[in-house]
């Protein structure tokens, strides 16, 4: 009698180590997936950042070709607390920019969102043309 009840133990004490197994793997293959899809959009985030990084390095390349061209002359202000959006930033044009001079403005992601000239704010939302530098 001991015997066959040890065998029914270890027979259950198998069953359970089996069943634990299965819960680990299915435990594993879904923290697996998980970390995928994380590893999928932090690359999309890092494609997009990267793209935008990529746009405004060009804006900024032009608008110093533009500049030692004598064409323009043409500063940039980053606003650092601002996101992109539908509404324009609040700032005192005339006293944070030099109104003689056309300045590109940035967002916090540096994304042109406009530019500054003779006090007054051209906002790339209401003027999709806002961010090209033109003399």
């Amino acid at each position: 009698m001991n015997i066959t009840s040890g065998k029914i133990v270890s027979f259950a004490s198998l069953g359970g180590l089996v069943a634990i197994a299965s819960f680990s793997a299915t435990d594993a293959s879904l923290r697996q997936q998980s970390w995928q899809k994380v590893q999928e959009q932090k690359a999309q985030l890092e494609s997009q950042a990267d793209l935008e990084q990529t746009k405004a390095e060009q804006a900024k390349a032009i608008a110093k070709a533009y500049e030692r061209n004598q064409i323009t002359n043409v500063e940039a202000l980053i606003i650092r607390d601002y996101t992109l959006s539908e509404v324009p930033p609040v700032v005192d044009w005339q006293h944070v920019t030099d109104p003689s001079r056309k300045t590109l403005i940035y967002d916090q992601y540096r994304r042109c969102i406009g530019y500054a000239f003779n006090g007054q704010f051209n906002f790339i939302q209401t003027n999709n043309q806002a961010c090209e530098v033109t003399p």
